[in-house]
């Protein structure tokens, strides 16, 4: 049979604009049709509830479509029951006879027990006392374990996310739900802190500890479960449609018992997992318009085949506001610029009570303990004022913290090998120029390529897409691009002229000045094909001195715009290291600058820059590590995102 050609024409949009819109497939199933016939849901495969639509006196459930974690009716049942109606909320709490006791037992609320819901629930409190007594190995970089700090009973719950909800409040979108764990006992903000720490650990790294253990995941699907009901009941307006609704889930008889354990043996160590418990005190919501747009396929669908009771659903939930929407865009960006996996961001914040330090590696986010951003603090200040022996302090601080998180890469062809080192990024709202002295910092200079972004009240995503979009804009290194300018300050440094031939037979002579005056340093500054210089000139933090004239910060915000110079490597040599003038340059428009050692250029990094622009390969950005590859003696760079004040 011949398709005509507006069908086809309607059938090739459809597709394009789901695959622009990052479209993923989602089912929409009625609670009512499912609990009146499970064969329906049987053929369904529904993963992770995702949302909820009020369909008059029914539920119609949103969730993904996953043939290979599919959930139970059972579990479906058990959630609408706690959170339609006024039932007992399932849980499982642990108890002792005694403190002397080796076990430790569960008692299972909420009709619970012999499900699979209560067995899974007592696999996750199992799980948290062997993560509390050290028994059980964590394989997440950055995790610590709880050591030997007093037992504090936790509990698990949900820990809300926000409700998505359509213009007409029908639709509910479930973003960002978790689970939580904190303690009963009053008093929790006078529990030691480093307890608290441990359990806000457990609470923001949930989703990775589920990739690990199991039962956390099915934890976590429970509660989405339950908070999407519980939404529901809030927002049905149709009275009778709920008793209706309750009154089938009553009658409703588990598919199959399941075992459950009665207890579980403690091994030396006090429990610290209290229980289990679905209480959520309040929902936040908030308008989201674009899911009028899955309202009316959701409409569209119901009516028409209103006895089918499951639907197939497209819809591009990437676009939907969320926190997580940076994280995604940034993640993005680090594979397309090939630097996923070896580069690590740090933010310092010292603005609070107490600073905090948080980690972004690969597609990771978490906050580190409190003694840990006192340690970076008390780092930097020793090494600001070249106080005791601060090298051994930052070797320790990079074995324990930095080391776990970083990898290498190699750049370049088969015979020149660029080794790209990791990349390590610090944000903080205190950088000031000051933070240059951290070039004193062996083991950073020896293992990182080193940024500093100062945090100018953007907020640690915003400060890390600025500094990939300078990154983004970087060019690959060629005979073209890439200038250079050197003074011979003094007697030792004349030799560099005889040494220079070699790289003036590759870039040319335009590109490589020797001693230049300002028309010509100027004229090089402003030549719109240069896109990277390497500059050994002698400068104070104001000026630049060239052949008895200076060129001041005021004369570059006077002159053109620098947008086409992408990266600036600065080899100091006078009294400053030019924060002002650099400063002026990224201010029209210049991009990232690294500030290498005021150590003259020497043969070995003349040889090693004639081999580098021979380098023929433009997938990497070998241009980040340039100051790197070098040479060792120049290890201890240091980049700026922006330059501080």
């Amino acid at each position: 049979m011949k398709k005509s050609p507006i069908v086809i024409m309607f059938v090739l949009i459809y597709w394009v604009l789901v695959s622009i819109a990052g479209a993923q497939d989602y089912k929409a199933i009625s609670l009512l049709k499912i609990v009146s016939n499970s064969r329906i849901f049987k053929s369904c495969s529904l993963g992770e509830i995702k949302g909820v639509f009020i369909a008059d006196s029914d539920l119609i459930l949103i969730g993904e479509n996953d043939p290979s974690s599919p959930l139970t009716l059972d579990e479906i049942v058990l959630a609408a029951r706690a959170g339609l109606g006024k039932s007992e909320n399932p849980g499982v709490v642990t108890t002792q006879i005694s403190e002397d006791s080796t076990l430790s037992f569960f008692v299972y609320l909420g009709n619970i027990g012999q499900t699979p819901v209560g067995a899974y629930m007592a696999r996750c409190l199992r799980r948290l006392y062997l993560l509390g007594c050290g028994a059980v190995r964590v394989p997440l970089k950055g995790f610590w374990s709880y050591g030997n700090l007093p037992p504090v009973k936790l509990w698990v719950s949900p820990n809300p996310g926000r409700c998505l909800v359509s213009s007409t409040q029908k639709l509910m979108v479930l973003q960002g739900a978790g689970v939580a764990f904190n303690s009963k006992v009053v008093g929790w903000e006078s529990v030691n802190p480093r307890i608290r720490e441990w359990a806000a650990q457990l609470t923001e790294r949930y989703d990775e500890l589920a990739k690990c253990f199991p039962e956390f995941a099915e934890v976590r699907r429970f509660f989405r479960l339950y908070e999407v009901f519980l939404w529901a009941r809030k927002n049905m307006k149709n009275d009778k449609g709920i008793r209706m609704l309750n009154q089938l889930l009553q009658g409703y008889t588990m598919a199959s018992e399941c075992y459950v354990p009665r207890s579980f043996r403690l091994i030396g160590k006090r429990n610290i997992a209290g229980g289990i418990t679905c209480q959520i005190e309040n929902l936040r919501i908030q308008g989201e318009p674009l899911l009028d747009e899955l309202e009316d396929k959701i409409t569209l669908a119901l009516n028409s085949d209103p006895e089918l009771g499951a639907w197939p659903l497209h819809f591009p939930t990437g676009q939907l506001a969320g926190s997580t929407r940076e994280r995604t865009e940034i993640i993005a960006k680090l594979n397309s610029l090939g630097l996923y996996g070896c580069c690590t961001f740090l933010y310092l914040s010292t603005k609070g009570e107490a600073p905090k330090l948080r980690v972004f590696h690969d597609n990771v986010t978490y906050l580190r303990p409190t003694d840990t951003a006192r340690k970076l603090v008390w780092l930097v200040k020793r090494t600001l004022k070249k106080q005791g022996n601060f090298q051994s302090y930052w070797t320790e601080f990079y074995r324990k913290e930095l080391m776990p998180l970083v990898d290498e890469r190699h750049f370049g062809d088969s015979k020149e090998k660029i080794m790209a080192r990791p990349i390590l990024v610090l944000v903080g709202d205190e950088i000031s120029s000051e933070w240059i002295l951290l070039q004193r910092v062996r083991v950073l200079g020896e293992n990182f390529a080193f940024f500093l972004l100062p945090d100018k009240a953007k907020g640690f995503w915003p400060s890390i897409q600025d500094f990939l979009h300078k990154v983004d804009t970087l060019v690959k290194l060629n005979q073209e691009n890439f200038a250079i300018v050197v003074q011979t300050c003094n007697k030792e440094l004349n030799g560099q002229v005889y040494r220079l031939r070699k790289v003036r037979k590759i870039l040319g002579d335009s590109n490589v000045l020797v001693d230049p005056s300002k028309k010509q340093f100027l004229n090089l500054l402003y030549n719109r094909k240069i896109r990277i210089a390497l500059m050994q000139v002698k400068v104070t933090d104001e000026e630049i001195k060239l052949n008895g004239k200076q060129l001041s910060w005021r004369d570059i915000l006077r002159g053109g715009k620098l947008a086409h110079l992408r990266y600036i490597i600065l080899v100091p040599q006078g009294t400053g290291w030019g924060k002002k003038v650099l400063r002026a340059m990224q201010t029209k428009g210049a991009g990232l600058v690294s500030i290498l050692p005021k150590r003259p250029l020497g043969d070995e990094e003349l040889t090693r820059l004639a081999s580098l622009v021979r380098i023929n390969d433009g997938t990497n950005p070998i241009v980040l590590w340039l100051p790197s590859a070098l040479a060792t003696g120049f290890q201890g760079h240091l980049g700026w995102g922006s330059v501080p004040e």
